[in-house]
């Protein structure tokens, strides 16, 4: 495995844990928006599974890491492959970022098992060892987008949208709604229809980005909008 405590850039860190690639490339493109993060490079990951990435983002003072753990039952997964480096000094806090599949905040957190206190939608303060078995402070977030309903980052970004293109937006998802059974066989699960509402958005109002990378197509979001803002605006005080 990769030496995660190799930081040469000597800067504090934020880890954020994400469930997919998709979550990664926002996050990405948020936190180069609000506060100037670049890219710097891939971690290795040895035990990876389908949708595992961890990326390194930098700006003038602090580092990012995202981490896309290819799914919520690998949070904790994720959780001890990063350990190193989440008991350097220089990391003050993680973040996980969980799509609300259960709309049942007590049971997502309970399936996480992380070993660490934790909370939905508020930042708890744990005492654990770092790398040289001295007590240190980590401040950890728990966020499950969207909050109080069932649904992923699919759901925020939808209603980002409609708040400029509402009847677009409307539109679509009736469209998709209403397809008969042979119509929508490719997008039996819950999860796979709301990626097909949030992809016919994006193609009705930015036709020209249909072939583009889901990155451009992330740029149609107004991320300093109330509906982004509203969702990820606990970031801004770690990053």
């Amino acid at each position: 495995m990769e030496d995660f405590t190799d930081n040469k850039r000597e800067k504090e860190n934020t880890i954020i844990f994400v469930e997919g690639i998709s979550d990664l490339a926002f996050l990405s493109l948020l936190m180069n928006k609000w506060k100037g993060y670049t890219y710097v490079q891939d971690y290795r990951i040895q035990e990876t599974k389908k949708g595992m990435k961890c990326s390194l983002y930098t700006n003038q003072k602090h580092n990012i890491i995202i981490f896309s753990v290819g799914g919520i039952e690998n949070f904790n997964l994720g959780y001890n492959l990063l350990s190193p480096l989440i008991k350097s000094s220089l990391t003050k806090s993680i973040v996980m970022i969980i799509d609300n599949d259960l709309n049942d905040e007590e049971k997502i957190i309970k399936n996480l098992h992380l070993g660490i206190n934790v909370n939905a939608n508020k930042w708890v303060k744990n005492n654990i060892k770092d790398d040289y078995e001295e007590d240190k402070e980590l401040n950890t977030y728990i966020k499950i987008i969207p909050e109080n309903k069932t649904g992923a980052l699919e759901t925020v970004l939808i209603e980002a949208i409609k708040r400029n293109e509402a009847d677009i937006a409307s539109s679509a998802l009736n469209y998709i709604d209403n397809l008969n059974e042979k119509e929508s066989k490719y997008i039996s699960k819950r999860r796979l229809k709301l990626k097909a509402k949030t992809g016919v958005i994006f193609n009705l109002i930015s036709p020209d980005k249909t072939f583009d990378a889901l990155q451009k197509k992330f740029e149609l979001i107004d991320v300093n909008g109330v509906t982004i803002t509203e969702c990820f605006g606990f970031l801004k005080s770690v990053i």
